[in-house]
């Protein structure tokens, strides 16, 4: 015996040489390519969030404006503004400014003001306040020389009065031969909007050079995102649209969307949308942190791939040097294990199985009634959400024991059929009997006392249980008593759940087994 263990051992000694390398090399392989797609499907993700974050604040942003341009145009069309830029006299100007007045309370405006032909402001809804724009002259504004041009026009910059930072809406005001005579503007400030930019760390509505108007993080703001040429940053401050301090740049370089960036020694990915015409765009940059995690997890799935594989020889090379006798313990005890479901303690769904198809057999043998019972913890669901995961097994594990001790006769068996799901199985015992347990079982759960505080049916946790009885005859399927005790669990649970409802079958030949179809256990 000794002799043939000994020519065993270089014929094991060469395929562990031989095969061990390779097995390295493939699940390194494996490793090195689940890593990637983890890490590209996460950099997928991230980029289809910031589009989707950028549409929605895009969205909101576009409204707010489309609002102040139609409210500039509609302010045109009211019969007191032309006569004042006609006649210039206080009854034309108090009456435009009262139009002013309504425009800037309806649509929440910062102020609104009517400019003459000279870009001198004559009306304004400001003209009781210190900084009023009564008498100031602002014909350099290029929201007024695209609307003297005759279009509307559309401006984002620092006020030269106020200061603030605010979205000019301008329309040309024309006489009653069309010529132009004048223009309206609408000022809104942009707080309402920053608000939706203040939801990410970095999110910025930049104009086309790149600077900073919108962000949700305040000390960058009128920075520019990248840097910026002499000459460009030269005619941005002569225009004072910005102010007129120089513009910090904040990246090192213009991104594009979709490239990876760093800022502050951390990795970002850059989503970036125009949202107008002139060039002005919303960039949105997104921790690769995520990114990061899954990289890892591709990592340490590695890893243990690794460990299970030396697991695996490990526990191989024990085998092999078992005896037959040790070898025939552990696989009883194997046998024992995988017919014990790991969290209760009791017998789990694949020894339900054998146990009922051997039971059922044995009955349609001795013509003896068989019954089913089927249990269902009650909004366990809701149970997890409310007191969490540790909790829902404490409660399962407590729940399979009140099953078990209510249960009387050694033959009587209860499995965790899966979930918060359990069956019983009661050999010999007709639906009378069956009912009897049923009740037992629900009221020993009840007694428990686990608190279910969110339960529509009770403050504890409760079972709903189907019962089901048939006396099997020979060559029959066990499937129809396991389809009977679940149709039993649904009428339970439709019925308002802690409750047992029983479906008593009659015996059933191979053809009418065979021709049950799904609703027919209502007339069962």
């Amino acid at each position: 015996m000794n002799d043939l263990v000994d020519q065993g051992k270089p014929k094991w000694n060469f395929r562990i040489k031989i095969w061990v390398p390779v097995a390295l090399v493939i699940i390194l392989c494996l490793g090195w390519l689940l890593t990637k797609y983890l890490g590209d499907h996460a950099s997928d993700e991230l980029r289809l969030r910031g589009d989707i974050n950028i549409s929605e604040m895009s969205n909101q942003l576009g409204g707010e404006l489309t609002a102040a341009e139609n409210a500039a145009r509609a302010m045109t069309g009211s019969p007191w503004i032309a006569p004042a830029l006609i006649t210039g006299s206080g009854p034309d100007i108090e009456r435009a400014n009262a139009v002013l007045d309504r425009y800037n309370t309806a649509f929440g405006a910062s102020v609104c003001y009517l400019m003459d032909i000279a870009g001198t402001t004559i009306a304004s809804s400001n003209r009781n306040s210190p900084d009023s724009f009564v008498g100031k002259y602002y014909g350099f504004r290029p929201y007024y020389l695209k609307a003297i041009s005759g279009y509307a026009g559309r401006y984002f910059a620092l006020g030269v009065t106020s200061g603030e930072r605010g979205f000019y809406a301008s329309a040309p005001v024309r006489g009653q031969r069309g010529e132009i005579i004048g223009v309206v503007v609408l000022k809104k400030t942009i707080y309402k909007v920053e608000d939706d930019f203040a939801r990410y760390h970095y999110a910025f509505f930049i104009d086309p050079h790149g600077i900073i108007f919108l962000s949700g993080n305040k000390d960058m703001l009128l920075h520019s995102l990248w840097p910026l040429d002499e000459e460009v940053q030269r005619t941005l401050l002569e225009s004072r649209q910005f102010g007129a301090d120089p513009f910090q740049a904040v990246l090192a370089s213009e991104p594009a969307n979709g490239a990876g960036v760093a800022l502050n020694g951390k990795s970002y990915i850059v989503n970036r949308q125009q949202v107008d015409r002139e060039g002005w765009s919303i960039v949105l940059l997104s921790s690769t942190n995520t990114v990061t995690e899954f990289r890892l997890l591709g990592i340490a799935i590695t890893f243990c791939l690794y460990a299970l594989f030396f697991g695996f020889l490990i526990a191989a090379e024990r085998l092999r040097k078992m005896d037959i006798s040790e070898r025939k313990r552990a696989a009883e005890e194997l046998q024992r294990l995988s017919h014990m479901d790991g969290l209760t303690g009791i017998p789990n769904r694949r020894f339900f199985d054998e146990f009922l198809d051997r039971e059922w057999r044995r009955a349609a043998r001795d013509a003896t009634p068989l019954s089913l019972l089927m249990c269902d913890i009650d909004y366990f669901k809701l149970y997890n959400d409310t007191h969490g995961h540790q909790c829902g097994d404490d409660c399962l594990r407590q729940v399979a024991g009140a099953l078990s001790r209510n249960l009387k006769r050694p033959s009587d068996l209860v499995f965790r059929y899966g979930g918060e799901e359990f069956a019983v199985i009661l050999p010999d015992t007709n639906a009378c009997g069956a009912k009897t347990v049923a009740e037992n079982l629900r009221e020993g759960v009840e007694s428990l006392g686990i608190e279910h505080i969110n339960s529509p049916v009770s403050t504890y946790v409760t079972i709903s249980v189907g019962v089901a009885t048939v006396t099997p005859l020979p060559g029959s399927s066990a499937k129809v008593l396991v389809s009977a005790s679940d149709r039993a669990l649904y009428w339970a649970k439709r019925a308002g759940r802690n409750r047992v409802e029983i479906n008593e079958c009659e015996k059933l030949s191979d053809e009418q087994e065979l021709s049950l179809g799904p609703n027919d256990f209502d007339n069962i």
